[in-house]
């Protein structure tokens, strides 16, 4: 929750700043037409390191369901799904040619509580190391299809839509798709992200899914995605993933002359408006004499 707090405020007088006000997360029904489509994304095409991180939180464990998919067929596809609920087994596919993947049984994954999952892939590593998947950040074990620890080199190409949530039955959240490997010191999984992450040039899409509405937007790029038997709700239960705790203060002439960006505003949780200014002599005067605003999310420090 981001709060703005405006320092010696004039009776009424507000101004707002654009900020992260409450977190969503993708709700999907469980149906076989619940998902979100995001059209082809060319980026993990033929490619040989992809990342994929959300966070995930599992109303009932439907065999066979997606977390995320790009499937043109069954041995041309990447994508996480959930097997047999008896041994909570999940699935990594990356099949270029032949039905290849990576599988973890017994794992950490519950339903009903949230859950941090990362799949990590690199196919220029050798046997056992060309994906790793992290849930709440520690490394979980995986076995093979082909018994030798071995996946493609490079992910397949096809025209495939990227959907998340395909058949699903949970609530998907702060998902990331990465054109480059992610090892586990990378992993921000308790805030959200803006430009001033190190690896952020290599961040393809970025779906928070905090927007009003009903479809899903992109914060990063351009792929943005349309809900089937899906909606947006508010989370409030996730204890570990907040915004940014990160406080700061503000002159409304910095940021409307943008010597301050919006970007920098965002990567911060309370924002302390500065709406005086002082004269040569040390007497204070309001820049903005507005005195009909509304505080919003906001409470007043002090007033002259």
């Amino acid at each position: 929750m981001k709060k703005i707090i405006t320092l010696l405020l004039m009776l009424t007088s507000a101004f707002t700043v654009a900020g992260q006000v409450q977190n969503k997360a993708a709700s999907f029904a469980g149906a076989a037409t619940s998902k979100a489509s995001f059209g082809n994304i060319s980026e993990i095409n033929g490619v040989s390191q992809f990342t994929f991180e959300a966070w995930l939180y599992i109303d009932q464990w439907r065999e066979n369901s997606y977390v995320f998919s790009k499937i043109g067929s069954t041995s041309s596809r990447i994508d996480m799904q959930l097997g047999t609920a008896a041994n909570r087994r999940l699935f990594f596919h990356v099949a270029n040619g032949t039905n290849s993947y990576a599988a973890a049984d017994n794992s950490t994954i519950s339903v009903g509580k949230w859950h941090h999952v990362a799949i990590a892939y690199d196919g220029s590593q050798g046997a056992y190391n060309m994906i790793k998947v992290f849930i709440d950040g520690a490394p979980i074990n995986l076995w093979y299809s082909g018994g030798n620890g071995l996946l493609p080199a490079t992910t397949p190409v096809n025209a495939a839509n990227f959907e998340l949530g395909s058949g699903f039955a949970g609530k998907i959240d702060e998902a990331r798709l990465w054109n480059t490997h992610l090892a586990a010191t990378d992993l921000d999984r308790q805030n959200t992200l803006n430009n001033y992450h190190p690896l952020y040039a290599s961040l393809v899409a970025y779906w928070k899914m905090d927007q009003d509405g009903s479809n899903i937007i992109d914060y990063k790029g351009s792929y943005n995605g349309t809900m089937s038997n899906g909606s947006l709700v508010a989370v409030t239960d996730n204890p570990t993933f907040v915004y940014r705790r990160v406080s700061t203060y503000i002159r409304s002439n910095f940021y409307e002359t943008g010597r301050i960006s919006e970007e920098s505003l965002l990567n911060n949780n309370d924002i302390i408006y500065l709406t005086t200014n002082t004269y040569a002599n040390g007497d204070l005067f309001f820049e903005y004499p507005v005195n009909n605003g509304v505080l919003a999310n906001a409470e007043q420090l002090c007033r002259p």
